[in-house]
């Protein structure tokens, strides 16, 4: 037998190039499957978390007969005064809707951290909310500063239930020295307001002006936005479209079309920005407690942290999920209708008001999106 014959045969170079090859095509057809199936998981468990939310909301509900106020909710303005006062203590007026749900999303714990903290700033006598050396009586949704007694404000606690993993940034406010973050909003409506302004045509306005309850959404509790997702903006200077905000468009007197125009190239914003959207969740204000049914979901948002449009982003692909005032959990796309952006809202209706249009009490200008965020609009109009 010849040594030829018996000689092991080996790849060639080009044997070896074409399985390479192959391999590198089998992986490039494979990694967006896998990606696509990662992604479906973390929009399955964002899904979870808002179905959480929602459960929670109506467990209060049955407890107090009444949704959580979007800003000055009672348990906080009239619960905590100050000793031998009938004034509230600093800062619990614009406590959220998600500090006030802790109990209902098993976080007691830390709820009770911050009513612990809440009750002894109260009983204080002089009363006094920051210490001389900065230090804080009271938890404040604006600042990480440690509390009077050395322990971190119970604010910079990362919730998990309150982040979309689909949005990685959120999970930077596991750090301990920031304030937490949230990815869920409520339904502030179709109105441009500020946080502490009175009209409210969704679920989550001030609890000043009166409770908003299930028998108060006339338009039905399976057509009526609860909460959506926004995404957290991110560090440094923030021009990305779905993360930042535009500081150089005014809410008032202004048409949403004003901030559509401040989409860039490339799902950027042109202009002024600010990277604080959704970056805590203790606080009520516009930037980081409410989103509003005026510009489709994934689109700009324009503002001040107090008079803000705060669109539905997220990084799902084609739209965002949305948690209905029944408890539902859906996902409402780019594309749904919203109506004429070039217009206030009831302009060319009976009952607008030019100077206040934030003051119209008829049907959304802005579409199935709008009549979606409406809780007495005279709509019964259901989500694609």
């Amino acid at each position: 037998m010849s040594s030829r014959a018996t000689r092991n045969r080996g790849f060639t170079l080009v044997e070896l190039l074409v399985v390479i090859a192959i391999i590198g095509v089998m992986v490039g057809l494979l990694l967006p499957a896998v990606q696509a199936a990662r992604e479906a998981a973390r929009r399955m468990s964002c899904s979870n978390n808002m179905k959480q939310i929602a459960l929670g909301a109506h467990n209060f509900h049955s407890t107090y007969n009444r949704l959580p106020s979007g800003t000055n909710d009672r348990l906080w303005v009239e619960g905590f005064r100050r000793d031998g006062t009938t004034t509230r203590i600093d800062a619990v007026d614009v406590y959220s809707f998600r500090v006030t749900l802790l109990p209902y999303v098993e976080q007691g714990p830390l709820y009770e951290q911050i009513t612990a903290y809440c009750s002894q700033a109260a009983a204080t006598s002089p009363y006094v909310w920051v210490t001389d050396n900065g230090s804080m009586n009271i938890p404040l949704p604006w600042s990480n500063h440690t509390m009077y007694d050395g322990k971190p404000n119970p604010f910079t606690a990362h919730v998990p239930s309150y982040v979309c993993p689909s949005d990685a940034n959120a999970s930077l406010s596991q750090q301990p020295t920031r304030l937490g973050f949230a990815n869920y909003v409520g339904n502030r409506g179709d109105a441009w307001v500020g946080h502490g302004w009175g009209e409210s045509r969704g679920l989550f306005g001030p609890g000043h002006v009166g409770d908003t309850t299930f028998a108060s959404i006339l338009d039905g509790t399976s057509n009526t936005l609860l909460i959506s997702e926004t995404l957290v903006g991110q560090e440094g200077v923030d021009s990305r479209l779905k993360t930042g905000v535009a500081t150089t468009v005014t809410v008032r007197n202004t048409p949403p079309a004003a901030c559509l125009a401040v989409r860039g190239p490339n799902e950027t914003i042109i202009g002024a920005t600010s990277n604080l959207k959704a970056r805590r969740w203790s606080d009520s204000r516009n930037y980081f407690g409410v989103f509003h049914t005026i510009l489709p979901p994934n689109s700009p948002s324009c503002g001040d942290e107090n008079e803000a449009l705060i669109s539905a982003t997220s990084n799902h692909p084609g739209g965002v999920n949305v948690a209905m005032a029944d408890g539902s959990v859906r996902f409402v796309s780019d594309s749904i209708d919203a109506g004429d952006p070039t217009k206030f809202l009831g302009e060319g209706m009976p009952g607008f008001v030019p100077d206040h249009p934030h003051q119209y009490t008829g049907p959304s200008t802005y579409g199935v999106w709008g009549a979606a965020g409406t809780r007495s609009g005279s709509e019964s109009v259901q989500l694609p």
